[in-house]
């Protein structure tokens, strides 16, 4: 017999198990860290540790940052941001360095072809003065798509470095997860068995 993941079922589970002992869904959350800790080392290892492009070794705030541990996350119900993912791998430069998430997602998008920027409210000097401003676009983030593009392209419509790590193990990170659901519902239908 074969169990499959149904997420309407799965949110039932989860929420009466939270309403019995809501060590379970700790013990779940867990087993999914544990159970997909090669996969996110993966993705770690085949994140660069030095600078893709030499500007950004500074000590700013878009610095590039060596260490950028994936994080595993569980979020059994429907959310506005996320959708309907039960499982979600989450990789980011953290609050004292921009550079990875630049780095990672720089040309995902198109940009606009504009020559000045949005307008935006700045203040201008003493006692409170604001105005409204603009300024003009340069083409440096276009010079840093394009180093950035060279040195690694990106494959598909997302990320350079941790989502094209990703997209080679997703299968197996599909099956794994649904796996340990699968093994974890399991293992308390039968505990709650009457």
């Amino acid at each position: 017999m074969t169990i499959s993941v149904d997420q309407r079922d799965l949110n039932r589970v989860v929420r009466e198990l939270k309403a019995i002992d809501d060590k379970s869904v700790r013990a779940l959350r867990t087993g999914l860290k544990i159970g997909l800790a090669p996969m996110t080392s993966k993705i770690q290892s085949d994140i660069p540790k030095t600078a893709p492009l030499s500007g950004m070794n500074h000590r700013g705030r878009t610095k590039w940052r060596a260490i950028n541990k994936p994080k595993v996350s569980f979020m059994p119900g429907r959310s506005k941001k996320t959708g309907t993912n039960l499982l979600m791998i989450t990789v980011t430069g953290g609050k004292r360095g921009f550079g990875f998430d630049y780095a990672e997602l720089a040309g995902i998008r198109s940009r606009p072809g504009a020559t000045v920027s949005r307008p935006y409210t700045r203040r201008t000097g003493r006692g409170g003065t604001t105005r409204e401003m603009t300024h003009r676009v340069t083409t440096q983030g276009d010079q840093f798509i394009k180093a950035l593009q060279e040195k690694k392209p990106i494959r598909g419509v997302a990320g350079r470095y941790a989502y094209d790590s990703f997209l080679g193990m997703k299968p197996q990170v599909i099956e794994t997860g649904r796996l340990i659901i699968n093994k974890f519902m399991a293992s308390y239908n039968n505990t709650f068995r009457v």
